[in-house]
């Protein structure tokens, strides 16, 4: 098995328990066997991997505005070596890039100084080693809500409220959901992330144990 680096967050969390995987690690094994067993892909939406994934060229050509960095293609290439898989967002001659679009003003880091999600410091760290890079960059964007998701939050809001919205208050909500108003330098925030080898050398070392689970899964 070779691990996606979406998920190197989930294995490389640490157990309480000296030798043994954590339950996280286990979850998303568990998950993997059950695709490769039935044939299956087993899929997760919601609106915020809606969002992202509708905005997601859009985030690129914003982050590539903020920082001049002239067009910006949207990676279509997979790689994968002998123990992971994945597809970086971008990628340059020297760097990788990983988008993620912020549901909300909320939700986005605008003053962190570190990534706020461990689980994205080890999938850039995979992209790094996939790619040969040195360098990658996570951008969190704040980007305007499609419109369809725009619709359905007004509905669920009318549905809490029990009455229709008034114009006053659905203008508000919408408001919360778009931010192209802003200039770009509000809506993007980056975080730099360095390879390190050591690390790379400890997904190696996670991923034979989780081989080694998977085996001890398929045999009882």
């Amino acid at each position: 098995m070779k691990v996606r680096c979406s998920a190197l967050g989930q294995v490389m969390t640490n157990s309480r328990k000296k030798g043994e995987l954590s339950k996280t690690a286990q979850s998303y094994l568990k998950k993997c066997l059950k695709e490769e067993l039935y044939d299956t892909r087993i899929t997760f939406s919601n609106k915020y991997t809606v969002k992202g994934i509708e905005m997601e060229e859009e985030a690129i050509g914003l982050v590539s505005d903020r920082y001049d960095l002239g067009f910006l293609d949207k990676n279509e290439e997979h790689f994968n070596n002998d123990f992971i898989t994945g597809t970086p967002d971008v990628i340059t001659s020297d760097t990788v890039r990983d988008i993620k679009c912020s549901w909300s003003l909320d939700t986005f880091p605008a003053f962190e100084e570190d990534i706020p999600t461990k689980d994205y410091y080890w999938q850039l760290q995979g992209y790094m080693w996939l790619t040969g890079k040195d360098v990658a960059y996570l951008d969190y964007c704040l980007m305007d809500t499609p419109a369809m998701l725009i619709d359905s939050e007004l509905k669920r809001l009318e549905f809490s409220k029990g009455s229709e919205l008034t114009e006053v208050q659905a203008d508000e909500a919408i408001k919360q959901l778009t931010f192209s108003r802003h200039e770009p330098a509000l809506r993007v925030k980056t975080f730099r992330v360095e390879r390190n080898e050591e690390d790379i050398e400890a997904i190696k070392a996670r991923v034979d144990e989780c081989r080694t689970y998977i085996n001890n899964l398929k045999t009882n």
